[in-house]
């Protein structure tokens, strides 16, 4: 194979012809293609597409950059491929310690802009993540997977399949570099489209994560946060005050343990979950799917907005104003009181409140039920 393209930082080998180039996406004259951005390779006939660098192999040995400062007072995590720590500690500036091979190291970039220290990855770096494949060689590749097809693993993953004389060699995921970044209390931190975990200690500050894949958080204590999940990926919290927006699609789960929580707004589509074992005050919920949302206690407004199957629990509390619109075969359970509440229900739902001081409006239609204890 020869290289017949490098797109930002990432050589491409194939003894293919090429047709077109399209931003990160490269065409063959035989209909097969791949993209750099997503890592997709689509091979239509004989011969081979690899993505990585084939030539000159770097070193797979760990080391360690030495500690380097910056006076930032706040934090953003961008684009990376890496095991997460941030450490909480008495100081006045931020410090990063690397450890990866010498690969992962040259692709992290570390900038302080306008007090705001910038660590992300330099460009789509393919050594540490998985390539899909598509096209129909696929179900060739499934089939003789334990027949007549070889799989050479040496820092890629080059895959045969004899039948046809095709090949895609992908990379494999290797190991993570490691970040530990030490931050004085209160730093706020933004994380974006991290591949790998992140462990978050104490800051008590705010925090504004996006999270894809199947990324793993484990946080302490925090505040005024702001989450928007996709994916399979976990978040757990040990406590948070102040506000928290949750916007969630996919399967993943949102756990936190405590806290008082002035202000919450959950958006959640898919068959992820939702728990907080703590008071939350004003609330609005707006569910699409299976989606499992549990909540200790509501002392405040609460506004829901349910299509699918998803269920809602509300353990305790006193609401003010109610307001429920249930649509399609979900469930809703509230063993606190209510002062005022209006209910519209169409489907198959079930609704249930343990007490409603003043006459509730009420909306059915549908074989669903609804339950107010004292009415």
């Amino acid at each position: 194979m020869k290289k017949v393209a490098t797109i930002n930082g990432v050589d491409v080998f194939s003894d293919k012809n090429v047709s077109s180039i399209q931003d990160t996406k490269i065409n063959f004259s035989d209909g097969s293609w791949c993209d750099i951005n997503t890592n997709e390779v689509v091979n239509e006939g004989k011969g081979s597409i690899s993505i990585g660098n084939k030539g000159k192999k770097s070193s797979s040995k760990k080391i360690t950059k030495p500690a380097q400062t910056f006076k930032a007072s706040k934090l953003e995590l961008e684009t990376l491929t890496a095991n997460i720590i941030v450490e909480v500690e008495k100081r006045s500036d931020i410090e990063v310690i690397i450890e990866g091979t010498e690969s992962e190291l040259k692709d992290i970039s570390l900038k302080e802009i306008s007090g705001i220290l910038k660590i992300s990855g330099k460009s789509n770096n393919t050594s540490n993540s998985q390539t899909i494949i598509k096209g129909n060689l696929f179900s060739s590749f499934v089939s003789n997977f334990f027949g007549n097809s070889n799989v050479i693993s040496s820092g890629d993953i080059s895959v045969s399949i004899n039948n046809n004389s095709s090949s895609i060699t992908i990379n494999d995921k290797g190991a993570a570099s490691k970040i530990i970044i030490k931050v004085p209390m209160y730093t706020p931190i933004k994380a974006k489209s991290i591949t790998g975990s992140v462990l978050l200690g104490d800051t008590e500050g705010n925090i504004d994560i996006s999270n894809s894949g199947s990324t793993s958080y484990n946080i302490g204590k925090i505040t005024n946060t702001k989450i928007q999940s996709q994916g399979d990926g976990n978040i757990d919290i040990k406590s948070i005050t102040g506000s928290l927006n949750v916007h969630s699609i996919g399967d993943g789960e949102i756990t936190i343990e405590k806290g008082n929580i002035k202000n919450l707004d959950i958006s959640c589509k898919g068959d992820g979950g939702f728990s907080f074992d703590g008071e939350v005050g004003s609330t609005s919920i707006s569910s699409n799917g299976d989606s499992d949302i549990d909540i200790k206690s509501i002392n405040g407004n609460l506004n829901i907005t349910s299509i699918g199957d998803g269920e809602i629990t509300i353990e305790k509390g006193s609401i003010k104003n109610l307001n429920i619109s249930y649509k399609g075969d979900g469930i809703f359970s509230f063993d606190g009181k209510v002062e005022n509440a209006s209910i519209s229900s169409n489907g198959d739902s079930d609704i249930d409140i343990n007490y409603v001081k003043n006459k509730p409006s009420i909306y059915k239609k549908g074989d669903g039920d609804i339950n107010i204890g004292n009415w």
